[in-house]
């Protein structure tokens, strides 16, 4: 049993620790490389700054736990529990999550670039400020969640993500593929989405002032009262796009396709620049041909 046992800074590589009961261990600094935690339960355990390279934490518990600028590249994930835990600036480049659910998590400038997560779940984390470029969530939910300046570069959300009501104002999103994602009531403000794909997404009630979303790709994307205040659309295109009740003032629409867009009296085009936009929208409760 190493229940609030002492091993701050200890050397504890390829260590057999499985299903060790480890609650409160101290561990802050300590070198766990290929140390095998699995099944443990290292709840309100402290691992801050400790080398948990290649480490085995297959099913193993973290709650209320601190691993806060732990290192985690190459450690095996599966099945493992991460709830109420601190892991800021955690480094865990090319991981690889299943099933994993994470609640109340502080991923804050945590390094989640070229992870994989299948059916994940994140349920009131903050993501604020952690860069996850080129990583891939596939069939993911995310409940009451904000990444405020969180990097999504080059990530790819595929099979349904669902992203209701995702807070995250000046994130990037640039080159990103949120095909078929729902970010319906999303919060956008100021984030960048040059060149992402948003095609057959739901962003409806998103907000998306100031957001930067030039040569962006969203046919058939729903934007039905997302609001566009001073938005970057630039040669973005929107084919059979759903505008009807969003509120495009002042935003650049200047070489946007807009064929056969869906309008309602309801939408807002006041000082938008249509300079070049393939077809200048009517005002009609229909498609536009």
């Amino acid at each position: 049993c190493l229940s609030n046992a002492g091993l701050e800074k200890a050397n504890l590589s390829y260590a057999v620790l499985a299903h060790s009961k480890a609650e409160g261990l101290q561990a802050a600094g300590a070198i766990c490389v290929a140390t095998n935690f699995g099944k443990a339960c290292l709840n309100k355990a402290n691992f801050a700054d400790a080398n948990l390279e290649g480490a085995i934490l297959s099913e193993t518990s973290f709650v209320e736990a601190n691993l806060a600028g732990a290192r985690l590249i190459d450690a095996r994930v599966d099945e493992a529990v991460f709830a109420q835990s601190d892991l800021s600036r955690v480094l865990a480049t090319g991981l690889s999550f299943n099933k994993t659910a994470f609640k109340k998590l502080k991923l804050c400038q945590a390094d989640l670039s070229r992870c994989t997560f299948m059916e994940c779940t994140f349920t009131e984390c903050d993501l604020s400020g952690a860069r996850i470029d080129e990583a891939s969530f596939v069939a993911c939910t995310f409940t009451d969640t904000k990444a405020h300046g969180a990097s999504f570069v080059q990530t790819s959300f595929s099979q349904g993500c669902q992203l209701q009501g995702f807070e995250a104002s000046g994130g990037k999103f640039d080159r990103a593929n949120l095909r078929g994602s729902t970010l319906a009531g999303a919060r956008l403000q100021g984030a960048t989405l040059a060149q992402a794909d948003l095609s057959e997404a739901n962003l409806s009630n998103a907000i998306l002032h100031n957001a930067d979303l030039r040569h962006t790709l969203a046919v058939r994307t729903l934007f039905n009262n997302a609001q566009f205040f001073h938005a970057n659309l630039a040669e973005a295109v929107l084919k059979n796009a759903d505008l009807r009740g969003s509120n495009l003032q002042a935003a650049n629409l200047y070489g946007c396709d807009l064929s056969r867009i869906y309008k309602s009296e309801q939408t807002v085009w006041n000082d938008v620049n249509l300079d070049r936009a393939k077809t200048k929208p009517e005002r009609k409760e229909m498609a536009v041909s």
